[in-house]
């Protein structure tokens, strides 16, 4: 785990060298996908790609405010009652519920940042994989093996 960090970051710095050869810059769609939900699948051009990271961000957002703003509410309800009686111990454990929900909703959101971000570099550097490939072939003739390369 402790050598994740490095190598995404070598990742990300030898980006930009290879974005010549793909026609796409892995290092923006990445950028792209971390500041807009999707930005990095929509400059791909992968657009359903773009509108699914949107639409689960946008969700996991929702819940992260939802569940936020529930706990602000049980947490001024315990507040104005009575410690430790009926009552105020019902508020504090809506209270936590909804906390943890917050919580999975926060883990989630980063998940989903996460995986685009990645998905959106892979994508910029196979942008024009199926062009490459037909100019690489790798040719079986007469018990040899030789390695065709279009120009």
């Amino acid at each position: 785990m402790k050598y994740l960090f490095p190598f995404l970051l070598i990742l990300v710095v030898i980006a930009p060298l290879t974005a010549f050869e793909t026609g796409k810059s892995p290092l923006r769609a990445s950028l792209s996908s971390f500041a807009v939900s999707g930005g990095g699948q929509a400059y791909n051009g992968k657009y359903i790609k773009a509108v699914l990271f949107f639409g689960s961000e946008a969700y996991f957002i929702g819940q992260v405010i939802y569940s936020h703003n529930k706990m602000q509410d049980y947490s001024d309800k315990a507040y104005n009652s009575i410690a430790n009686s009926p009552e105020f111990l019902y508020y504090e454990s809506k209270y936590n519920s909804y906390y943890n929900d917050r919580q999975n909703a926060y883990w989630w959101l980063g998940t989903t940042i996460f995986v685009s971000v990645i998905d959106a570099f892979v994508d910029a550097h196979l942008y024009n994989y199926e062009e490459k490939k037909r100019q690489l072939h790798m040719q079986f003739m007469d018990k040899k093996l030789s390695l065709v390369w279009k120009f």
